[in-house]
């Protein structure tokens, strides 16, 4: 790291910005520059975190990877959603779950109810409009058994059920 001004020396060392967390990142994969390292630092973004979230998405960037981290994101649930047959999620998509409280649980209970091969926009649209196992079981106690997601979404904005 050349060429650093005596602020972002203090900065580092005030935030525990060590050589072995630069070399850390390095072989992660990162070459960044001393304030991308203060926030890597500040938000906990370790070189295995890093290096975790890699092997789904090779290509994330530094910002991509603090705001999952801040969002809580873990690569582990990643993968567990891939699992789940969100092979095309992005990690856009994947933070806008997380800011959303979409789960892998979710996911799966909005399979068992019947919607399945949902993209990830039909997902978070479900699960900011209420869409619950116990309101799609509600809807078809009362004869509507074969409802589209937009349709139940309908129902739930217009507060019918």
């Amino acid at each position: 790291m050349k060429d650093l001004c005596v602020s972002e020396l203090i900065s580092m060392k005030v935030h525990d910005v060590t050589p072995e967390y630069v070399r850390g990142m390095r072989a992660a994969g990162l070459e960044a520059k001393a304030n991308d390292l203060i926030a890597m630092k500040i938000h906990g973004v370790t070189p295995d975190y890093v290096r975790q979230l890699h092997e789904t998405w090779p290509n994330a960037d530094l910002s991509e990877i603090i705001a999952l981290k801040v969002q809580g994101g873990n690569p582990a649930e990643a993968a567990e959603l891939k699992h789940l047959g969100l092979n095309d999620i992005n990690l856009g998509e994947f933070i806008a779950f997380r800011v959303q409280g979409v789960t892998p649980e979710y996911v799966r209970a909005l399979e068992s109810a019947g919607f399945r091969n949902l993209n990830p926009g039909e997902i978070i649209a479900a699960k900011v409009q209420g869409i619950t196992p116990e309101f799609v079981q509600k809807v078809r106690a009362h004869g509507f058994d074969h409802l589209s997601l937009p349709q139940l979404i309908g129902l739930k904005t217009a507060n019918v059920f």
